[in-house]
């Protein structure tokens, strides 16, 4: 599975924050599990960040010689 890129825009550092958070809840909800607690209620979600078009870094073309490259086979000279 190819890895994902950080993202540029300026939403990243909210989705980064509301990974955290639900990271964080998860966890809470984890250790009330554990301890016989009552679990803690999720807070609200968010609105969902901008929907900025994702741009990819090269062309179809090129990916398709990269991975070509990548995997020995063809000429890419």
């Amino acid at each position: 599975m190819p890895r994902r890129r950080a993202r540029s825009e300026p939403d990243s550092p909210q989705r980064l924050a509301l990974a955290v958070a639900r990271h964080r809840l998860a966890l809470a909800r984890l250790d009330a599990l554990r301890a016989g607690r009552p679990l803690p209620e999720a807070p609200p979600e968010p609105l969902p960040p901008s929907a900025a078009p994702i741009t990819p870094s090269a062309s179809p073309e090129q990916t398709y010689r990269n991975t070509e490259r990548l995997l020995g086979e063809g000429s890419d000279q």
